[in-house]
């Protein structure tokens, strides 16, 4: 390993400041040091991405990243943020895996969870072990077959957490053909599974490297799923705000949004075994979402249009008002132009008029046509 020692910028032209404050200067390179003679040289690079401080020396985009997860559990020493949350499908809400008769889930709180640790980041590496006493674990498994394994420590003085990584991948590495399947479909299909499983395979090999670090995170990186398990439930302060439980919770996937052609866009059509979601309770069975809120903007709309008072106007007279104000308005305009002429006292102004048109390549005419 070589070792060199990086001074001041030099200087290689002095010129006066134009902003008066004395000798202004160009740098285009740096003084560093040979330490092994005591060699000093300039260097035409300015070593602006050169940093003392080890974090600027990490590799901070190639982090680890959840997807689509299916199962988040909290295990730590106090019970009571100790929880497990899971879902059967992307589109499902979160249950909590030990909900009890009396207890039932907030309508809002399991949201976070969609997307935990989608969007993680870190700040420094640690090599302090201390720093993972009386950590909890967050285990996290996905609907693509990556189980995660994060211990995460204290809180830091400065406002992060100290987190390690641990992940393992339990995906398939064969495709079953299905019964009935084309040669031409089977290939498709092949090609597609062998470019997914390669995908995820460099995934996992990317993020097993992380394995063995302790990182310093974000805050908001880890946060969600640092909550106490009472907070997932719900204390009646949802109904009292005007909100619904999860049993009437709305789905928006039966509504129809046209594409150009008219047409529902392919990333939103619900596949065609799939039943519309429909609203149990309050009076709503067997109906779809769409239809409910289709009705509820249809009343709106009424309601809104009932309550108007719209004047009745002669539509022969609004427009011969309307034309009446914009010829006032060409009028005053005009006036303006006028009153700012500054050819106007000039008593050869034709000549000046032609003169300056010819100057600035126009002509005499089009200097009055702009006028009018």
């Amino acid at each position: 390993v070589s070792r060199i020692r990086i001074g001041k910028a030099a200087k290689t032209s002095s010129t006066p400041d134009p902003m008066g404050m004395g000798m202004g200067g160009s740098s285009s390179g740096k003084f560093v040091m040979r330490p092994s003679d005591k060699s000093v040289f300039i260097v035409g690079e300015n070593l602006a991405s050169v940093d003392a401080e080890p974090s600027a020396w990490l590799n901070k985009s190639d982090f680890y990243k959840v997807s689509k997860p299916a199962m988040i559990q909290v295990s730590s020493s106090d019970p009571e943020v100790n929880w497990t949350m899971t879902r059967s499908s992307e589109t499902d809400s979160w249950k909590l895996s030990d909900l009890t008769d009396d207890e039932k889930m907030s309508s809002s709180s399991a949201n976070v969870l969609n997307n935990y640790m989608g969007f993680p980041s870190f700040t420094d590496i640690a090599t302090d072990q201390s720093l993972m006493d009386n950590s909890r674990t967050i285990e996290v498994k996905t609907f693509e077959g990556f189980e995660y394994k994060f211990s995460v420590g204290e809180k830091t003085d400065d406002g992060k957490y100290p987190m390690t990584i641990a992940v393992q991948g339990n995906f398939p590495t064969e495709r079953t053909p299905e019964e009935g399947e084309s040669e031409e479909d089977k290939a498709k299909r092949d090609e597609e599974f062998a470019s997914e499983l390669k995908a995820r395979q460099e995934k996992l090999e990317k993020e097993k490297a992380l394995e063995g670090s302790i990182f310093l995170v974000n805050t908001w990186t880890v946060d969600n799923a640092l909550k106490k398990r009472s907070e997932f439930l719900d204390t009646g302060d949802d109904e009292a705000a005007g909100g619904q439980d999860d049993g009437n919770a709305v789905s928006f996937d039966d509504i129809e949004l046209p594409d150009d052609d008219g047409g529902l866009p392919d990333f939103l059509r619900r596949p065609a075994d799939m039943p519309a979601p429909v609203l149990p309770g309050n009076g709503n069975e067997g109906r779809t979402a769409g239809e409910l809120i289709r009705e509820k903007m249809d009343e709106a709309v009424e309601n809104t249009i009932g309550n108007l008072n719209i004047p009745d106007i002669d539509p022969g007279e609004a427009v011969d008002k309307a034309a009446e104000e914009a010829g006032e308005a060409a009028a005053e305009a005009a006036e303006a132009v006028e009153e700012a002429n500054p050819w106007k006292d000039v008593e050869n102004k034709d000549d000046s008029a032609d003169s300056a048109g010819s100057d600035s390549g126009t002509t005499g005419d089009e200097s009055s046509s702009d006028e009018e």
